[in-house]
């Protein structure tokens, strides 16, 4: 009996082979790719059309401001801290009318104001 010594003669690299082995894809893969990739440019397409890239590329080109990060956290903070200075403006409007439509009711009801 004879046996013989397995001899490789060319064994390609684990990059070759893993690189080898995703570059095969059988039928079911390959429509699953292809239906997440078209999937995927749809939603992507859908957030592009609806994005003014023109008055972004506008605001980088005419102010390099909009390049630095801590500039954008100070206008996020002017804009947040005017919008809750709204609102808390508004909140103390609701209460001085309501505060002013009781003080009428209570005005009416006895009597204390003069028709005019």
């Amino acid at each position: 009996i004879v046996i013989g010594i397995p001899i490789v003669l060319h064994r390609a690299s684990l990059q070759t082979r893993i690189l080898a082995s995703l570059g095969s894809m059988n039928q079911p893969m390959f429509v699953a790719v292809f239906v997440a990739v078209w999937w995927s440019a749809d939603v992507a397409n859908t957030y592009l059309v609806h994005t003014d890239w023109q008055l972004y590329w506008w605001n980088f080109y005419n102010d390099p401001c909009y390049l630095d990060p801590e500039f954008h956290a100070a206008r996020y903070e002017s804009i947040t801290s005017a919008c809750n200075q709204v609102q808390a403006l508004e909140l103390q409007h609701e209460q001085l009318f309501e505060d002013l439509r009781d003080m009428e009711a209570l005005a009416s009801a006895h009597q204390a104001c003069l028709p005019q």
